[in-house]
């Protein structure tokens, strides 16, 4: 392993403990910051983003750092085809060096080249569970822009993504996350104590939190313990 891979592993450590610090289960925010990583650290990537698919072949963008995969989604969508597609339902990773030179997807590749500048993908799967399979997918403008070296540095990021998604994955199913609980508990006393509904209860929070420059989920935090026992004395 590189120098340069290695202090790659030390800034999405610190990014995955810092997100998850943060945003506790926030699946979404912690995808969001990786592929933002994998463009500003991984070589030759312009674009990134984490994509998932179901059973029923449903195709949904968990994260991207711009419009362009959205539209290789869409567009892969519906085609029925693509290496992200590939990457996903042979759990295999799949790289297009040259999208104006590529025959494995003719309907894919054609749109692709009309509709966005990207020109090389590499497509790492990064989590299964028997219903759906997601992949972290690297985008260059230009051709043959990823090698062996983005492959390498890609398959940690995709350890990270795949660590994320498992753990929030485990705590859906062991049902809601203490993030959603706090948050809950806190707009259901808003509303018992200002006599408001939920949609006023949580713009209540969102205020509170605005105010004192923290998360949501802190307010709320703070609004519970308020009610506890030292809290109504």
């Amino acid at each position: 392993m590189t120098a340069g891979v290695e202090r790659l592993d030390e800034v999405l450590e610190h990014c995955l403990r810092h997100s998850t610090r943060r945003a506790q289960a926030d699946l979404t925010g912690v995808l969001a910051g990786l592929t933002a990583l994998a463009v500003s650290h991984l070589p030759g990537v312009d674009h990134a983003s984490v994509t998932l698919m179901a059973d029923d072949d449903d195709i949904r963008c968990l994260a991207a750092t711009d419009g362009h995969p959205l539209v290789l989604d869409n567009v892969q969508r519906g085609c029925g085809q693509g290496p992200c597609l590939d990457a996903a339902t042979e759990h295999r990773v799949v790289r297009a060096d040259d999208l104006t030179d590529e025959s494995r997807w003719p309907a894919f590749t054609a749109k692709s080249v009309d509709a966005t500048p990207v020109r090389a993908i590499l497509a790492l799967p990064v989590f299964r569970d028997g219903r759906s399979s997601a992949t972290l997918n690297l985008y260059a403008d230009r051709p043959r822009g990823l090698d062996a070296r983005t492959e390498s540095a890609g398959a940690i990021v995709a350890s990270h993504v795949a660590e994320a998604m498992t753990a929030a994955y485990r705590t859906r199913s062991h049902g809601r996350s203490p993030r959603s609980t706090v948050i809950n508990q806190a707009k259901t006393l808003l509303m018992r104590d200002f006599d408001v509904d939920v949609a006023q209860a949580y713009a209540l929070l969102v205020k509170l939190a605005k105010q004192q420059n923290d998360s949501i989920e802190a307010v709320a935090r703070q609004v519970v313990a308020a009610d506890g026992p030292s809290g109504r004395n």
